[in-house]
């Protein structure tokens, strides 16, 4: 015979396991909530850092955050340092950047081609005003040629390269040595406007002039 206490333990648990599963439910329906609250502090937090960086390249995480409308311990939640926080906001600029270039008609005769890049690429840099600054300050130069790597890079490489071949440039210097040298002239530049020695309007045509001189140049005999 069945005691009451075996018929007890052997009911189905039905109310468990409803509690269960509505307590499941709310708990993804918070996660899901807390991711998209996260997501959305995110972009405030690059958008305001972005805004603040690009007027005054040594912006704080302080102005940041007030920038933003949030508090510094929410930004420190999402970006563990400045450091980390400035070579986000420089990746997000050059992502923008790459988009934008993507429209740069580059065919045709490779001079008046690189003249039509360096004028898209100091637009673009303009609009992101001190934020190059921002990165040549807090970050390894490694860190800073990195990022360019990708569409922008390879952008100018087959310029150059098809520049070289066409005998529009000059060949015995390495495609790479001349992509660090057309990186090193654009910070140069947005340095001496940063320091009030360069009017931002002349930049684009000294960046040019600078560049061609150097890709036209003619081998010196050693």
């Amino acid at each position: 015979m069945t005691s009451g206490l075996d018929r007890l333990l052997s009911r189905p648990r039905t109310r468990t396991l409803t509690f269960e599963m509505k307590t499941n439910t709310v708990s993804a329906e918070g996660s899901t909530q807390l991711r998209a609250d996260a997501r959305r502090n995110v972009a405030r937090i690059l958008e305001a850092a972005e805004a603040c960086l690009a007027r005054n390249p040594d912006a704080s995480m302080s102005d940041i955050a007030a920038e933003a409308g949030l508090g510094r311990v929410t930004i420190y939640g999402h970006f563990a340092s400045r450091q980390v926080l400035v070579e986000a906001v420089v990746r997000r600029v050059l992502d923008a950047a790459d988009t934008a270039l993507n429209e740069i008609d580059l065919s045709g005769d490779p001079v008046v081609a690189f003249e039509r890049l360096v004028n898209a690429s100091w637009e673009v840099t303009l609009r992101s005003g001190s934020v190059i600054i921002a990165a040549d300050k807090a970050l390894p130069a490694t860190t800073v040629r990195e990022a360019h790597a990708g569409g922008l890079e390879e952008r100018v490489r087959n310029l150059i390269t098809d520049g070289q071949r066409s005998g529009a440039f000059r060949s015995d210097l390495s495609a790479d040595w001349l992509i660090a040298t057309f990186h090193a002239v654009l910070h140069a530049a947005a340095e001496e406007i940063d320091a009030g020695r360069l009017d931002s309007a002349e930049a684009a045509g000294v960046i040019t002039n600078t560049m061609l001189a150097v890709l036209q140049a003619k081998p010196t005999s050693t």
